[in-house]
């Protein structure tokens, strides 16, 4: 599912290079190219109407995507804008609207920028924030990772899991015949900690790099030993 998802991200990185002036004129196209494609890649299947709904009205509101759970209730409340458009202007408004109609995850897009929030928190907007991406600016891995919160069966649960992005030591490289091994672990998305660096900077291709990992760290806390390379990608 996340090779599937970084080839989609790969996909919709193209698109916004090659035709940013005809999706930034068009909220409809913005909305065809980029978002819906996206949903998909992430299990909502934009043509099943048990799932998404667009368009969809709700005391009064509408909403441009609903996302739904099994017991139809909306899960998202997500609003969509034209290909650059600033969404800042637009996160209060959102979050209003959808504690209103009781939805705790507003989002907003404009095809590249996707944003999630959290109306149970007592804070300003931005602090709400538990998804913040840009598909043109930013890996695609690192943003798959990431989108993982939308990931359907995450966010339908009711209690999703903010996705964890793998990192590992951040320690200057010392001589080859001296170098200690290395911590490797799996981290929320904030800045990692002294001595872990991202799980995707461990080399192994050449003979300067052959430093094996002494731990790996999941993101509710558990670490395992490593003793052998093996272990790492058995724990992963």
């Amino acid at each position: 599912m996340l090779d599937e998802l970084v080839d989609t991200i790969e996909t919709l990185k193209a698109r916004i290079s090659e035709h940013r002036s005809i999706l930034q004129g068009s909220e409809a196209q913005t909305r065809y190219s980029l978002i819906d494609p996206l949903l998909r890649a992430l299990g909502w299947d934009t043509a099943d109407t048990a799932l998404v709904r667009p368009e969809f009205m709700v005391g009064g509101r509408r909403a441009d995507y609903a996302l739904l759970n099994a017991q139809d209730d909306v899960v998202v409340f997500l609003e969509a804008k034209s290909l650059g458009e600033n969404l800042t202007s637009h996160r209060s408004q959102v979050a209003a609207y959808a504690s209103e109609l009781g939805i705790r995850y507003p989002a907003l897009t404009n095809g590249s920028e996707w944003e999630v929030f959290d109306n149970l928190q007592m804070t300003p907007i931005e602090q709400r924030r538990i998804l913040n991406i840009s598909l043109a600016n930013e890996d695609s891995a690192s943003c798959a990772l990431k989108l993982l919160l939308l990931w359907r069966p995450n966010m339908a649960s009711g209690q999703p899991i903010e996705a964890s992005e793998p990192i590992v030591g951040t320690e200057p490289p010392a001589p080859a015949d001296s170098r200690p091994e290395l911590p490797i672990g799996l981290k929320g998305t904030s800045a990692p900690e002294p001595g872990w660096i991202t799980l995707r900077e461990v080399k192994t291709e050449s003979s300067a790099d052959r430093r094996r990992p002494s731990a790996i760290r999941f993101p509710n806390g558990e670490e395992k030993q490593i003793t052998i390379w093996l272990d790492l990608l058995v724990g992963v």
